[in-house]
């Protein structure tokens, strides 16, 4: 997992910089890798250039640059499901740090235990989405998927339509029924929303009683008797993520 720390005061990069390599020792994660940037604007001339990372722990406010939350917009240009974190002094920002699916916030100064447990969240999420598969067969043909790489399953009868990130071509259509995948996909992630639509909630951005929309901007329909399990394992995947994620109406 690949961590990218970004804030522009160096005592507080240099505390946080710490805290993230002790709780990769303590939790003997080694492979989870920690670049610090004390400059928003450098931070995205190596985005531009390709650099990605699996969590952003970002400053809001920087002296006379870019601010967290339009450093924020210009990941999600590039990447709709990598986990941002936003490091402030006040929660005013809350509002807007939804708007770019954030997956929480930690007020300065931040203790050991507030970040260990969003990091333990965030390595749960990341090995759940990057270390499974889903394996299907079509026509003799094997097809194996990262979890991650699963927006929604759409039925249509006699077929069932795999939605992927590449919109249309991304689509993979094989004969069957969303029953057919039933044990074939962890229920932390994946969820029935609807009687024509199991959905990946790693990809949702919000949940309305009617429908929902993902993080890419497509609208899914909610069944009522489907709700209360939707918010259930939506909330049980962030566990304490930004609380205006679910929206009752």
């Amino acid at each position: 997992m690949n961590i990218i720390i970004c804030d522009d005061d160096p005592a507080y990069l240099d505390e946080l910089e710490t805290q993230v390599h002790e709780w990769t020792r303590r939790n003997h994660r080694e492979e989870a890798k920690v670049i610090s940037y004390r400059s928003s604007e450098d931070l995205l001339a190596d985005l531009e250039k390709g650099l990605r990372a699996d969590v952003f722990l970002l400053d809001i406010l920087f002296d006379k640059e870019m601010n967290g939350l339009d450093l924020a917009w210009e990941i999600r240009k590039r990447d709709q499901k990598t986990m941002i974190v936003f490091i402030t002094l006040s929660e005013a920002y809350a509002k807007e740090g939804y708007a770019v699916h954030a997956f929480r916030y930690l007020s300065k100064p931040i203790s050991f235990e507030d970040l260990s447990l969003c990091l333990d969240v965030a390595y749960r999420q990341f090995t759940l989405a990057h270390n499974e598969y889903l394996i299907l067969s079509n026509g003799g043909k094997r097809i194996v998927l990262r979890y991650d790489q699963i927006l929604y399953i759409e039925a249509h009868s006699p077929h069932i339509e795999i939605h992927r990130f590449q919109d249309v071509e991304g689509i993979i259509t094989i004969r069957g029924t969303l029953a057919m995948l039933d044990g074939k996909l962890p229920n932390e992630l994946f969820v029935q929303c609807h009687r024509s639509y199991i959905v990946n909630v790693m990809n949702v951005q919000s949940i309305q009683r009617k429908e929902l929309r993902l993080t890419t901007g497509f609208v899914i329909p909610v069944a009522r008797s489907c709700y209360r399990q939707l918010c259930d394992v939506f909330d049980s995947y962030y566990q304490g993520g930004i609380q205006n994620h679910v929206v009752n109406y």
